[in-house]
């Protein structure tokens, strides 16, 4: 099954995707709270300094086996020195991307203008804007989610192998993002179980299945590597 027409981006669309960006940027600028020093950031600064360090272990306290979010620190503190904004940097970054992926979802479903409202909705909600310039993982973890969501719908629409095993495992990176976040592929796992259940759809969920099972795979060796207990 190929794609519509209507996949590709237009004119219209980067401009509105442009503007809808741009009013992001705005409001984290006009809403800044910065890194809290007396909350979990502190937390993640810390842990991200041990890992250029070479000091860093997955097995402190819950937040140190969030190792993505820890990393994605340590990525910014690396190319660009120790700093507020570099701490905030990640997080940014990640609430630009997930509007994106918004923007284009929205856009697949119901067009290009109900894609810049779902945007803005997403971009405007206090929760989401409050964290924009947190060292956290919450704006991380919607943008796992947001990804994994885009390439879900791929994989009906297009019974597509390569949708299934995406949408598997950016589901499954989530875990790696906040610890809370295994719920999401649990869920993921159970919803491609049921495609797995439908002549149609069997081979290609088992891709799901197998993208779900590549991180879950490569954090168990991590941590017993880095632990001597992949638990």
């Amino acid at each position: 099954m190929k794609r519509s027409k209507s996949d590709k981006i237009d004119k219209t669309s980067l401009l509105l995707l442009a503007l809808v960006l741009l009013l992001g940027v705005l409001l984290s600028y006009l809403l800044y709270t910065g890194p809290f020093t007396y909350y979990d950031d502190n937390y993640y600064i810390l842990f991200a300094h041990q890992m250029l360090n070479g000091t860093f272990k997955p097995n402190g306290i819950p937040y140190s086996v969030e190792t993505l979010t820890v990393a994605s620190l340590a990525l910014s503190f690396l190319l660009f020195g120790y700093g507020i904004f570099q701490a905030l940097l990640p997080s940014l970054l990640e609430y630009i991307l997930t509007a994106i992926f918004v923007f284009l979802l929205a856009r697949k479903m119901f067009g290009k203008y109900f894609a810049a409202i779902a945007s803005v909705l997403f971009e405007t909600a206090p929760f989401v804007v409050g964290y924009v310039t947190r060292a956290l993982p919450d704006i991380f973890t919607g943008l796992t989610v947001a990804i994994a969501i885009y390439y879900l719908y791929d994989a009906i629409e297009l019974n597509s192998k390569k949708g299934f095993f995406l949408s598997g495992f950016f589901a499954s990176l989530t875990m790696l993002v906040k610890t809370a976040g295994l719920i999401i592929p649990a869920l993921f796992a159970l919803y491609f179980a049921y495609f797995v259940t439908k002549r149609r759809t069997r081979k290609q969920a088992t891709y799901g299945m197998l993208g779900i099972a590549s991180p879950m795979a490569a954090m168990l060796l991590y941590f017993f590597l880095m632990t001597g207990d992949p638990l």
